[in-house]
């Protein structure tokens, strides 16, 4: 949850919120289902809920167990339903889309991580209707279970709600802490 206000008057609101789990199949295949519930402020989003399955294919990974360091990728292909209630009197929509993802994790050493996600998520009935999200971190361990972190998100929307811009970029640092 994000909001932010100047001289009493908010102008970002947000709020997110996305399960995960996975059935493995065997070493590198991967049943995922997800849930999701998210509003948005800034891009006209009132309610967003959706869920899905995909199949997560894993076929590198050489991060040491021993060293910590190494580089993995696996992408991901699957469905969801989606239910978006917008704000301003824009209508609901509720669709199908195909979710689609790569992902890729680089430790160059033990405490510094870099990672990387792409997200391609098309409407199964008008392929023209698509989203992309491409996110990137950077984290090191300051000491154990604490991070600095500095992430990065993007956001493009083909098909963008009357008076939304098509595409938004945000910028966060901060610290991490694993319990």
């Amino acid at each position: 949850y994000k909001k932010a206000a100047h001289d009493g008057v908010i102008f970002a609101e947000k709020g997110f919120l996305h399960l995960r789990a996975g059935i493995p199949i065997n070493e590198t295949q991967t049943i995922e289902y997800f849930v999701q519930k998210e509003f948005n402020e800034f891009i006209a989003i009132q309610d967003r809920t959706l869920f899905g399955a995909s199949l997560r294919i894993s076929p590198y990974n050489s991060i040491s167990k021993e060293t910590g360091a190494g580089f993995q990728y696996y992408f991901g292909i699957g469905g969801m339903y989606e239910n978006e209630i917008m704000t301003a009197g824009i209508a609901e929509t509720r669709l199908f889309r195909s979710t689609n993802y790569l992902s890729c994790i680089w430790y160059p050493k033990k405490h510094i991580g870099i990672s990387s996600v792409v997200y391609y998520q098309p409407n199964i009935q008008n392929f023209n209707d698509f989203r992309i999200l491409a996110t990137g971190e950077i984290e090191v361990s300051v000491v154990e279970n604490i991070s600095l972190v500095i992430d990065a998100k993007f956001r493009f929307d083909k098909d963008p709600p009357v008076g939304i811009g098509g595409y938004d970029l945000e910028v966060n640092n901060g610290l991490k802490i694993r319990f």
